[in-house]
């Protein structure tokens, strides 16, 4: 148990700067939306890219779907919470509606 605060404690800290700085890492590009269920009808939604991701409440965004997007995402890489999402079809595409 203490081993697992530690490193949960340890991936947070990590961030404190950068949240203390209101200055969370941007990641654009190809994304994967998955969302996973952790009881009954409560989920998070989870961008996975470059071989990490940013979680996020899906109270915070009700209309997500999962699938491939072009994704604007900001994040604390330690923790990997996520403080901001968009989604686009493509590139250049229209922007998904996620609220």
């Amino acid at each position: 148990m203490l081993f697992i605060f530690g490193i949960t404690f340890i991936s947070y800290a990590i961030d404190l700067p950068a949240v203390i700085a209101k200055e969370p890492n941007r990641y654009e590009g190809t994304c994967e939306i998955v969302m996973e269920e952790l009881h009954e009808d409560v989920f998070t939604v989870e961008a996975v890219f470059d071989d990490t991701w940013a979680e996020y409440e899906h109270d915070e965004f009700p209309k997500i779907r999962k699938g491939e997007y072009y994704c604007k995402v900001d994040y604390y890489p330690g923790s990997s919470i996520g403080t901001g999402l968009q989604l686009y079809l493509g590139q250049d595409g229209a922007v998904v509606p996620t609220k």
